[in-house]
C-alpha cells in the first residue's frame, strides 16, 4: 500500500513554503513579462464531444464549458463546487461517510458518469469500498482548481467514445499547459460554520508550472491539504476529515512532431466516524500515467496513453483494494469533408478483499479484462450541416460482445443560430464485486448486514434522444435549449433474500453467516430489475450588462420506473425543477462582487424523508491587492437552510488569500 506519511506531508508543506518564496523572488521578473503579454479572445474550443478540437456550436453533444478564468474568480475548494451551477448536474451534500460530494448528470448517479483528466478516465474506485464509504471519492481524485484550464461537461451517454462508465455523461478536466515562464499560485483559506457541531475547516493548495529546458521540457506541480475539525454529531456521520493530494507532470517535446508527458498523483483521505472511531476510514489513491502524441503533418494525430491506478481502503478489519491498467490509443484525421477518429482501448482491473468478505475457500481477489474498438466520422455534408456517426465494439471477459452506436446532427441556420440533436446508446457492465455470488460486502445494520453479488447480472443499457439549439451573438449573448428523453433498462438494484431480525413473508430467517451472539440481520442480493424513463429540459442564458455578467439556467427533470417492483415511482430523488442565477459585477479594475441563487423544488432524501422546495443564496467578493496577491471572501447559504442537522452545514463563511506570480 502506498501511503502519504509524515515525510511526504512535510514535503508538501515545504513545497508550499518554497512556492511562496519563489513568489517573492520572481515577482519583479514576472511583472515585466505580464506587462508585455497580449491576449486574444477566441471562441471556446472543446475536445471531449468528438475527440478533436471544435467550437461549442459545432460539437455533436450538449456540452457546457467552465473556463479557467471563471474557476479562478471564486473560492472553489474542489471540482464538485465548480459544477454546482451546471444545468442538468446535481451535486449532493457531502457524504456523511466519505465527506465528499457526489455528482449526477441528468438523473444518473456518479457511477454512470465518466470522469476524465486530460482525456484519461479515472477507474471505478468504489470497487474498493462498501456501505457508502466510496460516495463522492472520485471528485477528490481530480486536480485542484488552480491547476485547471477548463472543464468540459457532456450531458448524456458517450459510451461510443468513452466506454462503459460514460452511460450518463462525461466530465473532462483539462489541465493547464506548460507555461513559457515559471508561474504559480498558493492559496490558503478558512471556513467557519454558523453551527458549532459543524466543525470549521482549513485548506491550502499550490500550483507551479514552468520550463526546465526552454521549448523542450516543462514541469507542473500541485498539491492540496484540507482538514475539517471534529463534527460534534450524534450519529455515525463523519467526525474528523483530512484530505491530501500531491501530483506532478513532466512534459517533454521529443521532436517537432512528438510530445511525451509523465504524471504521478497521490490522494489520501482519512475520515473518523462514530461507528468506527477507533480505526476510522483510510482511502489511498495512486495514479501513474504516460501520454504520447504524434503528429503526422497537418492531417493526422495519434494520441496514446497508459495509466495505472491503485486504491487501498481500510476500515478496521475490513481491508480491500482496486487497481486498473488502461491502455488507449486513437488517431484523428481530416480527409476531405470528414473528420475521423479511430481507436483501441484495453483495460485490466482487479479487486482485493479481506477473506471475511467472501465465502469459505474462495479466492478473495477478482480480475477481468475488457477491450474495445471505436470510431467516429464527422461528415461535413454541406458547409452548414454535419452528421456524426460513431460505433464502439466492446469485448468483456465476463459479458462478451456489445455494439454501442451514436448518430448526431448539427445544422447552422445562420452564423449565430445552431440546431443539433441525435440518438446515442449507453452501456455499463456490472462491477466486479456485484457480479460474483461469492462476494459479501458490509451494508449497514451496525456491521451485521451484507450485500451479496450475483453471477447472473446483465449489463445496464440506455438509449438517449435529444434535440436542442445554441444561439451565440457577437455582443456576448448566449442562449441554449435542450430537451432529452432517456430509456434505461437492466438497472442494477438489490433485493432482500433473507431477514433474521425482522422476519419477512417468504424469506428465510437463517442467513447462513450467523455467529454466536452476533447474527447477520439481513442479506440483500444485486439483481437486474428496474427499467425507467427519464425526461428533461435544460435552458441556459448568459449575457453581459455593462460591468455585470449574468448567467442563468433552468433544468426540468422527471423520471419514472417502468418495470420492476416500483412501477410508476420516481427513478431517483432529484428535484423536478432546479434554477440557478449568477451575477458577477466588475465594480472596479481590482474589485469583483458576485452573487448566486439556486432554487430546488421539493424532493425526498435517500430515507424517503420529504425535503421542501427552497432557495440557497451565496455572495462573495474578490479583491486584487496588487499584481501578486488577491483576497477572497464569501458567505454561503445566507438563509441558513438545513434539512438534516446531522449532515447539512448551514450558513458558512469563507476567507482566503491567493498569491501568484
Amino acid at each position: 500500500m502506498h501511503k502519504i506519511g509524515r515525510g511526504t506531508v512535510g514535503g508538501l508543506a515545504s513545497l508550499l513554503l518554497l512556492s511562496a518564496s519563489i513568489n517573492a523572488v520572481l515577482a519583479q521578473t514576472s511583472q515585466n513579462a505580464e506587462e508585455e503579454e497580449q491576449t486574444t479572445v477566441l471562441k471556446q474550443i472543446v475536445v471531449t464531444a468528438s475527440g478533436h478540437a471544435q467550437t461549442i456550436p459545432d460539437a455533436p453533444a450538449t456540452i457546457t464549458v467552465i473556463s479557467g478564468e471563471k474557476i479562478a474568480s471564486k473560492p472553489y475548494a474542489s471540482v464538485a463546487d465548480v459544477l454546482r451551477d451546471v444545468p442538468g448536474v446535481i451535486v449532493s451534500t457531502p457524504s456523511a461517510r466519505s465527506g465528499a460530494a457526489s455528482i449526477s448528470i441528468r438523473g444518473m448517479s456518479e457511477g454512470y458518469v465518466s470522469m476524465l483528466v486530460d482525456g484519461k478516465p479515472l477507474g471505478n474506485s468504489s470497487e474498493a469500498t462498501y456501505n457508502g464509504f466510496g460516495s463522492g471519492l472520485a471528485t477528490g481524485y481530480l486536480p485542484p482548481p488552480s491547476a485547471i484550464e477548463r472543464i468540459e461537461v457532456i450531458r448524456g451517454p458517450m459510451s461510443s467514445l468513452y466506454g462503459s462508465s460514460a452511460l450518463g455523461g462525461v466530465i473532462n478536466i483539462i489541465t493547464k499547459p506548460v507555461s513559457d515562464v515559471w508561474t504559480g499560485t498558493v492559496t490558503t483559506g478558512f471556513t467557519a460554520y454558523s453551527h458549532d457541531e459543524a466543525g470549521n475547516s482549513y485548506e491550502g493548495r499550490f500550483y507551479l508550472n514552468g520550463p526546465i529546458v526552454s521549448d523542450r521540457i516543462g514541469l507542473s506541480l500541485w498539491g492540496s491539504l484540507h482538514n475539517r475539525e471534529d463534527r460534534g454529531l450524534t450519529t455515525g456521520a463523519s467526525q474528523d476529515m483530512s484530505r491530501k493530494s500531491l501530483g506532478g507532470k513532466l512534459s517533454m517535446t521529443i521532436t517537432e512532431n512528438q510530445d511525451l508527458a509523465l504524471e504521478i498523483a497521490q490522494n489520501r483521505s482519512d475520515t473518523k466516524t462514530r461507528a468506527a472511531s477507533t480505526s476510522g476510514v483510510d482511502v489511498n489513491h495512486m495514479n501513474y500515467s504516460a501520454v504520447h502524441k504524434l503528429r503526422w503533418g497537418q492531417e493526422y494525430e495519434t494520441t496514446s496513453f497508459l495509466t495505472y491506478e491503485d486504491v487501498d481502503f481500510e476500515n478496521g478489519t475490513n481491508i480491500s483494494g482496486y487497481n486498473q491498467l488502461n491502455f488507449n490509443t486513437k488517431t484523428s484525421a481530416s480527409l476531405g469533408g470528414h473528420d475521423l477518429i479511430a481507436g483501441f482501448d484495453y483495460k485490466a482491473e482487479e479487486t482485493r478483499h479481506s477473506p471475511n468478505r467472501v465465502s469459505s475457500n474462495i479466492d478473495p481477489n477478482m480480475e477481468r479484462w475488457h477491450w474495445a474498438l471505436f470510431g467516429e466520422d464527422n461528415f461535413h455534408i454541406t458547409e452548414d450541416f454535419t452528421t456524426t456517426f460513431g460505433l464502439r465494439y466492446d469485448k468483456n471477459e465476463r459479458y462478451g460482445s456489445h455494439f454501442t452506436p451514436r448518430l448526431y446532427g448539427v445544422y447552422h441556420l445562420n452564423p449565430v443560430l445552431t440546431f443539433k440533436g441525435g440518438v446515442s446508446g449507453g452501456y455499463k457492465v456490472p462491477q466486479l464485486k456485484q457480479a460474483d455470488d461469492n462476494i459479501m460486502e458490509p451494508s449497514g445494520g451496525d456491521g451485521r448486514a451484507r450485500d451479496k453479488g450475483n453471477t447472473n447480472l446483465k449489463p445496464e443499457e440506455s438509449t438517449n434522444y435529444e434535440i436542442g439549439m445554441v444561439w451565440e451573438s457577437d455582443f456576448g449573448l448566449q442562449f441554449g435549449l435542450t430537451a432529452y428523453h432517456t430509456r434505461f433498462k437492466n438497472k442494477i438494484t438489490t433485493e432482500r433474500i433473507c431477514a433474521h431480525d425482522t422476519p419477512e413473508p417468504g424469506l428465510p430467517t437463517d442467513c447462513g453467516m450467523n455467529a454466536p451472539g452476533n447474527p447477520i440481520k439481513w442479506i440483500n442480493q444485486y439483481i437486474n430489475r428496474d427499467a425507467a424513463e427519464l425526461n428533461g429540459v435544460e435552458a441556459t442564458v448568459d449575457f453581459p450588462v455593462g460591468d455585470v455578467d449574468v448567467s442563468m439556467n433552468y433544468t426540468y427533470s422527471r423520471s419514472k420506473i417502468t418495470k420492476g417492483a416500483k412501477v410508476g415511482e420516481r427513478f431517483n430523488n432529484l428535484p423536478e425543477h432546479v434554477a440557478n442565477l449568477g451575477l458577477d459585477w466588475h465594480a472596479t479594475e481590482d474589485l469583483t462582487l458576485w452573487g448566486k441563487a439556486q432554487y430546488r423544488s421539493q424532493t425526498h432524501d435517500s430515507g424517503n424523508a420529504r425535503i421542501g422546495s427552497h432557495a440557497i443564496f451565496d455572495v462573495g467578493m474578490e479583491y486584487r491587492i496588487n499584481d501578486h496577491f488577491k483576497g477572497t471572501a464569501a458567505v454561503y447559504n445566507i438563509g441558513d437552510k438545513r434539512f438534516d442537522n446531522d449532515y447539512e452545514d448551514g450558513r458558512r463563511f469563507w476567507l482566503g488569500l491567493t498569491s501568484s506570480f
